[in-house]
Protein backbone atom coordinates (compact mmCIF):
# COMPACT_ATOMS: atom_id res chain seq x y z
CA UNK A 1 0.00 0.00 0.00
CA UNK A 2 1.20 3.36 -1.00
CA UNK A 3 1.41 5.86 1.68
CA UNK A 4 -0.55 9.05 1.45
CA UNK A 5 -0.17 11.66 -1.39
CA UNK A 6 1.33 15.21 -0.96
CA UNK A 7 0.34 17.47 -3.61
CA UNK A 8 1.31 21.00 -4.26
CA UNK A 9 -0.41 23.67 -6.92
CA UNK A 10 1.03 26.33 -8.59
CA UNK A 11 -1.02 28.69 -10.41
CA UNK A 12 -4.92 29.93 -10.52
CA UNK A 13 -6.15 26.26 -10.35
CA UNK A 14 -9.32 27.09 -7.44
CA UNK A 15 -11.20 23.88 -8.92
CA UNK A 16 -8.86 21.70 -9.40
CA UNK A 17 -7.46 22.70 -5.50
CA UNK A 18 -11.26 22.37 -4.06
CA UNK A 19 -11.35 18.16 -6.07
CA UNK A 20 -7.93 17.61 -4.81
CA UNK A 21 -8.75 18.86 -1.53
CA UNK A 22 -12.00 16.21 -1.57
CA UNK A 23 -10.00 13.37 -3.33
CA UNK A 24 -9.50 10.89 -1.01
CA UNK A 25 -5.76 9.55 -0.44
CA UNK A 26 -4.71 13.10 -1.62
CA UNK A 27 -3.51 16.07 0.41
CA UNK A 28 -2.95 19.54 -0.48
CA UNK A 29 0.43 20.69 1.45
CA UNK A 30 1.02 23.69 -0.54
CA UNK A 31 -0.60 25.77 -3.09
CA UNK A 32 0.23 29.82 -4.61
CA UNK A 33 0.25 32.01 -7.15
CA UNK A 34 3.43 34.03 -7.35
CA UNK A 35 6.82 32.91 -8.69
CA UNK A 36 9.18 33.50 -6.09
CA UNK A 37 7.22 30.57 -3.96
CA UNK A 38 7.60 28.45 -6.86
CA UNK A 39 11.45 29.07 -7.16
CA UNK A 40 11.37 29.02 -3.31
CA UNK A 41 9.86 25.44 -2.69
CA UNK A 42 11.91 24.26 -5.86
CA UNK A 43 15.39 24.88 -4.02
CA UNK A 44 14.19 22.73 -1.03
CA UNK A 45 15.57 19.24 -0.75
CA UNK A 46 13.91 16.85 -0.12
CA UNK A 47 10.78 18.54 -1.96
CA UNK A 48 7.76 18.89 0.54
CA UNK A 49 5.42 16.89 -2.16
CA UNK A 50 5.33 13.90 -4.71
CA UNK A 51 3.50 15.72 -7.26
CA UNK A 52 3.34 19.22 -8.50
CA UNK A 53 0.33 20.37 -10.71
CA UNK A 54 1.83 23.94 -12.41
CA UNK A 55 0.03 26.26 -14.68
CA UNK A 56 2.80 26.40 -17.04
CA UNK A 57 1.90 29.74 -18.69
CA UNK A 58 2.03 31.27 -15.20
CA UNK A 59 5.78 29.52 -14.42
CA UNK A 60 7.18 28.97 -17.80
CA UNK A 61 10.35 27.61 -15.96
CA UNK A 62 8.69 24.74 -15.69
CA UNK A 63 10.37 23.23 -18.69
CA UNK A 64 13.79 23.78 -17.50
CA UNK A 65 13.51 23.08 -13.99
CA UNK A 66 15.39 19.47 -13.30
CA UNK A 67 13.07 17.41 -11.09
CA UNK A 68 14.25 13.94 -8.98
CA UNK A 69 12.72 11.21 -10.31
CA UNK A 70 10.69 10.36 -7.36
CA UNK A 71 8.63 13.52 -8.14
CA UNK A 72 5.87 13.24 -10.81
CA UNK A 73 4.89 16.75 -12.56
CA UNK A 74 1.55 17.39 -14.10
CA UNK A 75 2.07 20.28 -16.14
CA UNK A 76 -0.93 22.51 -17.56
CA UNK A 77 -0.54 24.88 -20.72
CA UNK A 78 2.58 24.80 -22.82
CA UNK A 79 3.29 28.73 -21.47
CA UNK A 80 5.73 31.06 -23.76
CA UNK A 81 8.41 28.29 -24.93
CA UNK A 82 7.47 24.63 -27.05
CA UNK A 83 7.32 22.43 -24.61
CA UNK A 84 9.83 19.76 -24.39
CA UNK A 85 7.32 16.86 -23.38
CA UNK A 86 7.35 16.21 -27.34
CA UNK A 87 11.25 15.73 -27.17
CA UNK A 88 11.15 12.81 -24.57
CA UNK A 89 12.83 15.24 -22.52
CA UNK A 90 10.40 14.89 -19.42
CA UNK A 91 8.87 11.32 -19.94
CA UNK A 92 7.61 11.10 -16.98
CA UNK A 93 5.43 14.44 -16.57
CA UNK A 94 1.85 13.81 -18.15
CA UNK A 95 0.87 17.02 -20.20
CA UNK A 96 -2.93 18.23 -20.23
CA UNK A 97 -3.98 21.38 -22.36
CA UNK A 98 -6.10 23.89 -21.59
CA UNK A 99 -8.98 24.21 -20.54
CA UNK A 100 -8.41 20.63 -18.46
CA UNK A 101 -11.32 18.98 -16.23
CA UNK A 102 -10.40 19.16 -12.70
CA UNK A 103 -11.28 15.52 -12.10
CA UNK A 104 -9.06 14.37 -15.41
CA UNK A 105 -6.72 15.85 -12.80
CA UNK A 106 -7.57 13.78 -10.10
CA UNK A 107 -8.06 10.80 -11.34
CA UNK A 108 -4.06 10.91 -12.86
CA UNK A 109 -2.65 11.65 -9.21
CA UNK A 110 -5.41 9.16 -7.77
CA UNK A 111 -3.87 6.56 -10.34
CA UNK A 112 -0.28 7.52 -9.48
CA UNK A 113 -1.18 6.72 -5.75
CA UNK A 114 -3.87 4.26 -5.07
CA UNK A 115 -4.26 5.03 -1.45
CA UNK A 116 -8.07 4.60 -1.45
CA UNK A 117 -9.09 2.60 2.44
CA UNK A 118 -9.59 -0.51 1.26
CA UNK A 119 -8.79 -0.94 -2.24
CA UNK A 120 -5.66 -2.87 -3.64
CA UNK A 121 -2.82 -1.29 -5.29
CA UNK A 122 -2.77 -1.47 -9.12
CA UNK A 123 -0.54 -4.41 -8.82
CA UNK A 124 -0.41 -7.41 -10.20
CA UNK A 125 -1.99 -10.04 -7.35
CA UNK A 126 0.47 -13.17 -6.25
CA UNK A 127 -1.27 -16.37 -6.92
CA UNK A 128 -3.22 -17.37 -10.01
CA UNK A 129 -2.64 -15.95 -13.59
CA UNK A 130 -5.35 -13.22 -14.31
CA UNK A 131 -6.15 -13.24 -18.32
CA UNK A 132 -7.78 -10.37 -19.60
CA UNK A 133 -10.74 -10.49 -22.41
CA UNK A 134 -11.27 -7.50 -24.00
CA UNK A 135 -11.87 -5.61 -27.49
CA UNK A 136 -11.77 -1.55 -28.62
CA UNK A 137 -15.41 -1.32 -29.41
CA UNK A 138 -18.80 -3.73 -28.35
CA UNK A 139 -20.18 -6.65 -30.26
CA UNK A 140 -16.93 -7.91 -31.54
CA UNK A 141 -17.31 -11.18 -29.55
CA UNK A 142 -15.20 -10.77 -26.58
CA UNK A 143 -17.71 -12.52 -24.00
CA UNK A 144 -17.62 -15.40 -26.06
CA UNK A 145 -13.59 -15.96 -25.80
CA UNK A 146 -14.08 -15.41 -22.48
CA UNK A 147 -16.27 -18.10 -21.61
CA UNK A 148 -14.70 -20.31 -24.55
CA UNK A 149 -10.85 -19.77 -22.66
CA UNK A 150 -12.80 -20.76 -18.98
CA UNK A 151 -13.87 -23.58 -20.34
CA UNK A 152 -10.78 -24.80 -21.73
CA UNK A 153 -8.79 -23.91 -18.70
CA UNK A 154 -11.20 -25.79 -16.81
CA UNK A 155 -10.62 -28.94 -18.61
CA UNK A 156 -7.54 -28.87 -18.20
CA UNK A 157 -7.75 -29.37 -14.89
CA UNK A 158 -7.31 -25.92 -13.66
CA UNK A 159 -9.39 -24.06 -11.28
CA UNK A 160 -10.82 -21.03 -13.11
CA UNK A 161 -12.87 -18.60 -12.07
CA UNK A 162 -14.82 -16.07 -15.14
CA UNK A 163 -15.41 -12.63 -13.49
CA UNK A 164 -18.43 -11.16 -15.73
CA UNK A 165 -17.62 -7.55 -15.54
CA UNK A 166 -19.45 -5.58 -18.06
CA UNK A 167 -21.73 -5.37 -15.09
CA UNK A 168 -25.22 -3.50 -16.53
CA UNK A 169 -25.38 -5.87 -19.51
CA UNK A 170 -24.12 -9.26 -17.92
CA UNK A 171 -24.29 -11.84 -20.63
CA UNK A 172 -21.65 -14.35 -20.09
CA UNK A 173 -24.40 -16.65 -18.56
CA UNK A 174 -26.52 -16.65 -21.67
CA UNK A 175 -23.74 -17.84 -23.49
CA UNK A 176 -23.06 -20.64 -21.04
CA UNK A 177 -26.77 -21.41 -20.69
CA UNK A 178 -26.55 -20.83 -16.85
CA UNK A 179 -29.32 -19.30 -15.97
CA UNK A 180 -28.35 -19.13 -12.35
CA UNK A 181 -25.17 -18.58 -9.93
CA UNK A 182 -23.61 -15.79 -7.90
CA UNK A 183 -23.50 -12.48 -8.82
CA UNK A 184 -20.52 -9.61 -8.35
CA UNK A 185 -23.14 -8.14 -5.76
CA UNK A 186 -23.62 -10.94 -3.85
CA UNK A 187 -19.61 -11.94 -4.20
CA UNK A 188 -18.45 -8.79 -2.41
CA UNK A 189 -20.07 -9.17 0.37
CA UNK A 190 -19.94 -12.72 0.67
CA UNK A 191 -15.78 -13.45 -0.48
CA UNK A 192 -15.51 -15.08 2.93
CA UNK A 193 -18.03 -17.88 2.77
CA UNK A 194 -16.56 -19.47 0.06
CA UNK A 195 -13.14 -20.63 1.82
CA UNK A 196 -16.03 -22.63 3.96
CA UNK A 197 -17.21 -24.14 1.04
CA UNK A 198 -20.82 -24.42 -1.01
CA UNK A 199 -21.44 -21.21 -2.06
CA UNK A 200 -20.25 -21.00 -5.62
CA UNK A 201 -21.29 -24.65 -6.62
CA UNK A 202 -24.35 -22.77 -7.93
CA UNK A 203 -22.41 -21.04 -10.59
CA UNK A 204 -20.48 -24.25 -11.63
CA UNK A 205 -20.65 -24.92 -15.50
CA UNK A 206 -20.45 -28.51 -16.73
CA UNK A 207 -17.05 -28.10 -17.91
CA UNK A 208 -15.72 -27.35 -14.41
CA UNK A 209 -15.46 -23.27 -14.69
CA UNK A 210 -17.06 -20.99 -12.04
CA UNK A 211 -18.81 -17.89 -12.80
CA UNK A 212 -19.61 -14.75 -11.17
CA UNK A 213 -22.11 -12.52 -13.26
CA UNK A 214 -22.82 -9.26 -13.75
CA UNK A 215 -25.56 -7.63 -12.05
CA UNK A 216 -27.42 -7.50 -15.25
CA UNK A 217 -29.10 -4.01 -14.52
CA UNK A 218 -27.50 -0.76 -14.90
CA UNK A 219 -29.53 0.54 -11.37
CA UNK A 220 -27.46 -2.72 -9.37
CA UNK A 221 -24.35 -1.72 -11.61
CA UNK A 222 -23.86 1.36 -9.80
CA UNK A 223 -24.06 0.19 -6.60
CA UNK A 224 -20.31 -1.69 -7.44
CA UNK A 225 -17.58 1.04 -6.99
CA UNK A 226 -14.30 0.27 -8.36
CA UNK A 227 -12.15 -0.30 -5.55
CA UNK A 228 -14.68 -3.28 -5.04
CA UNK A 229 -14.11 -4.51 -8.59
CA UNK A 230 -10.33 -4.55 -7.65
CA UNK A 231 -10.43 -6.13 -4.06
CA UNK A 232 -12.49 -9.12 -5.57
CA UNK A 233 -9.72 -9.81 -8.66
CA UNK A 234 -7.44 -9.92 -5.97
CA UNK A 235 -9.83 -12.44 -3.75
CA UNK A 236 -10.00 -14.49 -7.17
CA UNK A 237 -6.26 -14.85 -7.82
CA UNK A 238 -5.57 -16.12 -4.90
CA UNK A 239 -8.35 -18.88 -4.17
CA UNK A 240 -8.27 -20.13 -8.18
CA UNK A 241 -5.28 -21.27 -10.17
CA UNK A 242 -6.36 -19.11 -13.24
CA UNK A 243 -9.01 -16.05 -13.17
CA UNK A 244 -10.23 -14.86 -16.70
CA UNK A 245 -11.87 -11.26 -16.83
CA UNK A 246 -14.20 -10.63 -19.08
CA UNK A 247 -13.74 -6.38 -19.47
CA UNK A 248 -16.24 -4.59 -21.23
CA UNK A 249 -15.11 -1.82 -23.96
CA UNK A 250 -15.30 1.31 -21.60
CA UNK A 251 -11.60 2.94 -22.77
CA UNK A 252 -12.47 6.46 -21.01
CA UNK A 253 -13.13 4.79 -17.55
CA UNK A 254 -9.88 4.39 -15.46
CA UNK A 255 -11.14 0.84 -14.03
CA UNK A 256 -10.29 -0.37 -17.44
CA UNK A 257 -6.64 0.50 -17.72
CA UNK A 258 -6.35 -0.87 -13.68
CA UNK A 259 -7.68 -4.47 -14.76
CA UNK A 260 -5.25 -4.49 -17.11
CA UNK A 261 -2.19 -4.03 -14.66
CA UNK A 262 -4.03 -6.45 -12.56
CA UNK A 263 -3.50 -9.18 -16.01
CA UNK A 264 -0.85 -11.23 -17.06
CA UNK A 265 -1.90 -11.50 -20.44
CA UNK A 266 -4.34 -9.60 -22.69
CA UNK A 267 -6.32 -11.31 -25.06
CA UNK A 268 -7.71 -8.38 -28.00
CA UNK A 269 -10.65 -9.10 -29.72
CA UNK A 270 -11.22 -7.31 -33.34
CA UNK A 271 -13.35 -7.69 -36.62
CA UNK A 272 -12.19 -7.20 -39.67
CA UNK A 273 -13.65 -4.58 -40.17
CA UNK A 274 -12.21 -0.92 -40.76
CA UNK A 275 -13.58 0.54 -37.19
CA UNK A 276 -12.66 -2.46 -35.02
CA UNK A 277 -9.25 -2.57 -36.29
CA UNK A 278 -8.88 1.06 -36.14
CA UNK A 279 -9.97 1.30 -32.30
CA UNK A 280 -7.73 -1.52 -31.48
CA UNK A 281 -4.49 0.14 -33.24
CA UNK A 282 -5.23 3.36 -31.07
CA UNK A 283 -5.79 1.18 -28.22
CA UNK A 284 -2.48 -0.67 -28.57
CA UNK A 285 -0.29 2.62 -28.91
CA UNK A 286 -2.26 3.55 -25.60
CA UNK A 287 -1.23 0.44 -23.60
CA UNK A 288 2.00 0.72 -25.22
CA UNK A 289 3.01 4.26 -23.46
CA UNK A 290 1.70 3.04 -20.31
CA UNK A 291 3.27 -0.26 -20.53
CA UNK A 292 0.28 -2.37 -19.44
CA UNK A 293 -0.33 -5.25 -19.21
CA UNK A 294 2.54 -4.97 -17.18
CA UNK A 295 4.32 -8.10 -18.86
CA UNK A 296 3.19 -6.85 -22.50
CA UNK A 297 1.84 -9.89 -23.08
CA UNK A 298 -1.25 -9.21 -26.00
CA UNK A 299 -2.55 -11.54 -28.36
CA UNK A 300 -4.84 -10.11 -30.74
CA UNK A 301 -7.71 -12.19 -31.85
CA UNK A 302 -9.54 -11.85 -35.37
CA UNK A 303 -13.35 -12.87 -34.97
CA UNK A 304 -15.76 -13.48 -37.80
CA UNK A 305 -13.51 -13.46 -40.65
CA UNK A 306 -15.40 -14.22 -43.96
CA UNK A 307 -13.47 -16.47 -46.21
CA UNK A 308 -11.01 -15.53 -48.78
CA UNK A 309 -10.47 -12.04 -46.70
CA UNK A 310 -7.50 -10.92 -46.15
CA UNK A 311 -7.33 -11.24 -42.66
CA UNK A 312 -3.80 -11.85 -41.17
CA UNK A 313 -2.28 -9.09 -44.16
CA UNK A 314 -4.60 -5.90 -43.18
CA UNK A 315 -3.99 -6.81 -39.80
CA UNK A 316 -0.22 -7.14 -39.79
CA UNK A 317 -0.71 -3.64 -41.67
CA UNK A 318 -3.26 -1.79 -39.46
CA UNK A 319 -1.81 -3.10 -35.76
CA UNK A 320 1.64 -3.70 -36.14
CA UNK A 321 1.42 -7.03 -35.21
CA UNK A 322 -0.29 -10.67 -37.03
CA UNK A 323 -2.56 -12.10 -35.27
CA UNK A 324 -2.78 -14.97 -32.91
CA UNK A 325 -5.38 -16.62 -33.56
CA UNK A 326 -8.78 -16.40 -36.25
CA UNK A 327 -11.82 -17.36 -35.60
CA UNK A 328 -13.97 -17.98 -39.15
CA UNK A 329 -17.82 -16.51 -39.78
CA UNK A 330 -19.35 -19.94 -39.72
CA UNK A 331 -22.82 -19.24 -41.19
CA UNK A 332 -24.71 -22.06 -39.70
CA UNK A 333 -24.34 -21.29 -36.40
CA UNK A 334 -26.68 -18.30 -37.02
CA UNK A 335 -28.89 -21.23 -37.12
CA UNK A 336 -28.40 -21.13 -33.11
CA UNK A 337 -30.09 -17.87 -32.36
CA UNK A 338 -28.49 -14.62 -30.64
CA UNK A 339 -25.65 -15.41 -27.59
CA UNK A 340 -25.69 -19.17 -27.68
CA UNK A 341 -24.07 -19.87 -31.46
CA UNK A 342 -20.68 -20.12 -30.40
CA UNK A 343 -21.13 -22.85 -27.97
CA UNK A 344 -23.13 -24.54 -30.04
CA UNK A 345 -20.54 -25.20 -32.74
CA UNK A 346 -19.38 -27.67 -30.88
CA UNK A 347 -22.05 -29.90 -30.89
CA UNK A 348 -21.18 -32.54 -33.60
CA UNK A 349 -19.11 -30.25 -35.68
CA UNK A 350 -15.64 -28.52 -36.11
CA UNK A 351 -15.63 -25.84 -33.48
CA UNK A 352 -13.05 -23.03 -34.64
CA UNK A 353 -13.51 -21.45 -31.08
CA UNK A 354 -12.00 -24.28 -29.38
CA UNK A 355 -9.00 -24.72 -31.89
CA UNK A 356 -8.20 -20.87 -31.59
CA UNK A 357 -8.59 -20.87 -27.16
CA UNK A 358 -6.21 -24.30 -27.27
CA UNK A 359 -3.67 -22.25 -29.26
CA UNK A 360 -3.93 -19.16 -26.98
CA UNK A 361 -3.71 -20.56 -23.88
CA UNK A 362 -1.28 -23.11 -24.05
CA UNK A 363 1.79 -21.21 -22.51
CA UNK A 364 -0.91 -20.60 -19.63
CA UNK A 365 -1.62 -24.37 -18.79
CA UNK A 366 2.04 -25.45 -18.81
CA UNK A 367 2.79 -22.05 -16.35
CA UNK A 368 3.07 -22.78 -13.19
CA UNK A 369 1.98 -20.38 -10.30
CA UNK A 370 4.25 -18.31 -8.67
CA UNK A 371 3.88 -15.49 -6.30
CA UNK A 372 4.92 -11.60 -7.77
CA UNK A 373 7.30 -9.72 -6.17
CA UNK A 374 6.18 -6.48 -5.17
CA UNK A 375 7.62 -3.33 -6.36
CA UNK A 376 9.02 -1.10 -3.87
CA UNK A 377 7.32 2.72 -3.90
CA UNK A 378 10.49 4.30 -5.85
CA UNK A 379 9.96 1.42 -8.10
CA UNK A 380 6.47 1.79 -9.01
CA UNK A 381 6.91 5.71 -9.95
CA UNK A 382 10.09 4.93 -12.21
CA UNK A 383 8.21 2.08 -13.74
CA UNK A 384 5.27 4.20 -14.35
CA UNK A 385 7.10 7.79 -14.78
CA UNK A 386 10.81 7.71 -16.02
CA UNK A 387 10.66 6.79 -19.50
Amino acid sequence: MLPKARVAVFGQLLEIQLALAEATGLEVVLQGKEPFLWQETMDRHPLPAEIFIVDARLFPQVWSQPFPPEVAVAALGEGDSPSPLWEGQHGRRRFFPLPVDPYDVVAWAQWLFPVTGRVLAPKRPSGGHVVAVTGAKGGVGKTSLACHVGMHLSREGLQTILLDLDLPASDAGLFLGMEGGPSVLELLGQMDLFERGGWLERGRHGSGLYLVRGTGRPDLAQMVERKDVVEMVGWAARHFERVVLDIPSHLSDDLFYQLLELSHLLLLVTTPDAMALQRSALLLNLLAQMELPPGGEIHVVVNRLRPGAPGKEIVRHLLGRAPAAEIPEDPRSLDAGPGNQSLLLGRGRRNPWQEAVAGLVRPLVKTPVSPVKQPSLWEEIRRRWWR
